[in-house]
């Protein structure tokens, strides 16, 4: 018998003895069986642990979302600068073919005697062209020999 229940039940026949004495009724409450205690004691710690652990649950559920959330937000994000990246590339793509097509358009009225007076900014750039294409006549006759 633990040192505890000793005493209740001291506590419990000293009550008992003041009651004969002066002569007033026994408590009806009877001190708690130690079975009643015990299990009384793990209830309320299966009580503590249950909700202990509801509110992990929720915490982690919680967690869960968020980072489900920042992910979508994150993937979107990804999403969105990969299209930005391709219409760039495709703008500078496009952009690329513009000023080859413009260079090509001022070769040929280069060619054709069409820009007499106006080349002037451009004559370093004209005489570059003139000296590669030269040179690609030139290997072009070499590979058909």
């Amino acid at each position: 018998m633990t040192e505890t229940k000793k005493k209740e039940d001291a506590e419990g026949q000293e009550a008992a003895q003041a009651s004969i004495t002066t002569l007033k009724p026994v408590p009806d409450e009877a001190p708690p069986k130690p079975e009643a205690d015990h299990a009384g004691k793990a209830g309320s710690v299966w009580k503590t642990v249950v909700g202990a652990a509801v509110k992990v649950a929720e915490a982690s559920g919680e967690m869960v979302k968020s980072s489900a959330e920042k992910v979508g937000d994150l993937s979107a994000r990804a999403a969105h600068l990969a299209k930005l990246k391709l219409e760039v590339r495709n703008l500078r793509h496009d952009l690329e073919k513009l000023y080859r097509e413009t260079g090509e358009k001022l070769w040929r009225l280069h060619t054709e005697k069409a820009l007499e007076g106006l080349t002037a900014p451009f004559e370093e750039d004209l005489e570059k062209i003139e000296g590669t294409v030269r040179d690609i006549e030139a290997r072009e006759a070499e590979m058909d020999d």
